[in-house]
């Protein structure tokens, strides 16, 4: 078994918040070359990828908690549960800073554009509500993992 292209989650999630990384550098290096006229424009571009760059931050931390909190269900490490925990907490923190970025940052962009604020589209849940989700998921990250 296998795959010629085997790749790590933690590998997997070091380079999607690379990208998210980079994606916010270009953007703000950017910035220094807009003229003036384009500039609020080009400021909801460069929140944009401020958004991504959080959303890929959080996305990096979630994935390390779940692949510990696996380890930890499967092999009950003491190690890997404090690993699970710990990237748990940090994915919640990185989560909340990105939901008040989303919140006053793009929010009115939102509004702006379809009239409608920030909401995650296919369980259809505000902002408020996916904060309190991923709180609940910190919460019960034993549960979840059949600790």
């Amino acid at each position: 078994g296998g795959s010629i292209d085997d790749i790590s989650p933690f590998d997997h999630m070091l380079k999607v918040k690379s990208m998210g990384e980079e994606c916010l550098r270009e953007a703000e290096e950017a910035m220094k070359t807009v003229p003036k006229e384009h500039m609020l424009e080009a400021q909801k571009t460069c929140d944009w990828m401020k958004g991504y760059q959080l959303l890929s931050r959080y996305y990096e931390r979630k994935v390390a908690a779940g692949v510990y909190a696996l380890k930890y269900a499967h092999g009950r490490n003491a190690g890997d549960k404090a690993q699970a925990e710990k990237a748990a907490d940090e994915a919640l923190a990185v989560y909340l800073e990105a939901a008040e970025f989303w919140r006053t940052h793009l929010t009115p962009i939102m509004m702006e554009i379809s009239g409608q604020p920030m909401r995650e589209v296919l369980a259809n849940l505000n902002i408020d509500q996916l904060i309190e989700s991923e709180r609940s998921d910190r919460q019960q990250i034993g549960q979840i993992f059949n600790w």
